[in-house]
């Protein structure tokens, strides 16, 4: 008797949801989202538990975040004097954009861990563009590749040295591309020894003896044209 009346009792009874301010997620889509929560969560398998602070946890808080891909990170405060649910997001901060080589292929924005957290017009023009040129199929939470804080790395050391390049990726390889026509190929397997390498031999003669190419996917050994 006393179980029931803690599950069913106004007094644990959540009275209000307060999520905070978003760019990407719809504030009722998350409000939904727990109730479905609490529609799932069942007595004996058959009576759906009525939306209660006792039994909402932190599995529950952070299931939020594997339903919207937007969310970088989650907090979720209850407030026993007010009825209340307090959610704190963080949502992920556009890095650039990804373009899969497949037709008819949704492009997605993505973040500094190479998260694809949200569908982007393929008709929009960024100043960071990725694109994958494999038969590789994306779709919104995947990751890019590993390793990909390396991809950003020799991004942005080649970025102060010229200009942002466009980046495309194979199944193997990564060539960054400039304005100038100058291409870099880089090995998927080499991304660490590549950022070394650069840190040593690049010199702005490089751009001056107007090369059409750098290739360092055969480290140690270096090809240029």
């Amino acid at each position: 008797m006393v179980t029931y009346e803690i599950i069913f009792s106004s007094v644990f009874q959540i009275q209000k949801i307060n999520v905070s301010q978003t760019n990407f997620i719809n504030q009722n889509d998350i409000i939904q989202k727990i109730n479905d929560i609490f529609d799932n969560k069942k007595i004996f398998s058959l009576i759906s538990l009525p939306p209660n602070l006792l039994f909402f946890n932190f599995n529950d808080c952070q299931s939020l975040k594997q339903s919207f891909s937007p969310v970088e990170s989650i907090e979720c405060q209850k407030i026993f004097k007010n009825k209340s649910i307090n959610i704190n997001i963080k949502e992920r901060v556009v890095e650039g954009k990804f373009c899969s080589g497949l037709e008819n292929e949704d492009c997605f924005y993505f973040d500094k861990d190479g998260i694809l957290f949200l569908v982007a017009p393929q008709e929009e023009v960024i100043s960071f563009l990725i694109k994958e040129t494999s038969d590789k199929k994306y779709s919104l939470g995947n990751k890019i590749m590993d390793n990909f804080f390396l991809v950003l790395q020799i991004k942005n050391f080649l970025s102060e040295k010229i200009s942002l390049p466009q980046i495309e990726i194979n199944t193997y390889d990564i060539i960054y591309s400039f304005d100038n026509n100058f291409q870099i190929f880089i090995s998927k397997d080499k991304l660490k020894e590549t950022m070394d390498i650069l840190l040593h031999v690049w010199n702005d003669n490089i751009l001056l003896e107007n090369l059409q190419y750098l290739d360092l996917r055969f480290l140690p050994k270096i090809y240029y044209k």
